[in-house]
């Protein structure tokens, strides 16, 4: 029996190849994968979250020096801001103005927040940084009270002057450490749209139906607007308050 010559052989293999189907290529999805999605709104709540945890070494030195000479220098205004007079009045009464609508602005926020949002982890986030600058603001005012018990002492000492007691001495330390932890919380309010509105798409993003996300959108749009519309109309309500108190 003969053996097949060269070209019946590249003729079989020709036969071979022709035979073989090209795999179909895979469907390209025209939307973009969940993966993609989620990571894409981590990162635009990282960013809106991307708050500063504590004052920086040279607003912390302005600080510290700041306690030091008011405390000693103005300790009488201090423990009585409406007993400030001349210019210095306008300012001072101007800054509780806004340091009582700050921190009432914010503190509604974040209890707004709890409510609505209380399962994502931004929610977490900013209760976290809130708690933070009150607490930089109670060691700060309460170190403020205690610079400020000497020149109080002194001033009783005065012919007119007021007796200065130990429980005066904790009442002033409570009031500084509540001032200067309103504050603080005051300056979060500069930050309160940005990190309301990442906390609202992560929870939108919490819902994967599909035919659910426009009411998602929704729902997450009015809650955002209700949210910093209420609070700040709360913390202009609290800013007239210690307006007339002052006034």
């Amino acid at each position: 029996m003969s053996r097949p010559s060269r070209r019946d052989r590249k003729k079989k293999r020709n036969r071979g190849t022709r035979k073989r189907a090209d795999p179909e290529p895979l469907p390209v999805s025209s939307a973009p994968a969940e993966g993609d999605r989620r990571s894409a709104g981590d990162t635009a709540v990282r960013r809106a979250l991307a708050l500063p945890e504590r004052p920086g070494r040279i607003t912390a030195g302005l600080l510290f020096l700041a306690i030091i000479v008011f405390g000693y220098e103005a300790a009488p205004q201090l423990a009585d801001p409406a007993t400030v007079s001349g210019a210095w009045e306008v300012y001072s009464n101007g800054l509780w103005v806004a340091v009582a609508f700050g921190a009432t602005a914010t503190l509604t926020t974040l209890a707004y927040c709890l409510v609505f949002f209380r399962d994502v982890e931004p929610t977490r986030k900013f209760l976290t940084w809130v708690a933070q600058y009150a607490g930089i603001g109670a060691i700060l005012g309460t170190l403020l009270g205690c610079r400020m018990a000497l020149p109080l002492v002194i001033a009783s000492k005065q012919p007119g002057g007021q007796a200065f007691t130990f429980s005066g001495f904790l009442g002033m330390v409570s009031n500084t450490a509540t001032m200067l932890t309103l504050l603080m919380i005051a300056t979060c309010w500069i930050r309160m749209w940005g990190v309301v509105s990442a906390i609202a798409r992560a929870n939108a993003a919490e819902t994967p139906v599909s035919r659910w996300r426009f009411v998602g959108w929704a729902k997450t749009t009015a809650l955002v607007v209700v949210t910093v519309g209420v609070s700040n109309l709360v913390g202009l309500r609290a800013a007239n308050a210690v307006l007339v108190m002052l006034g």
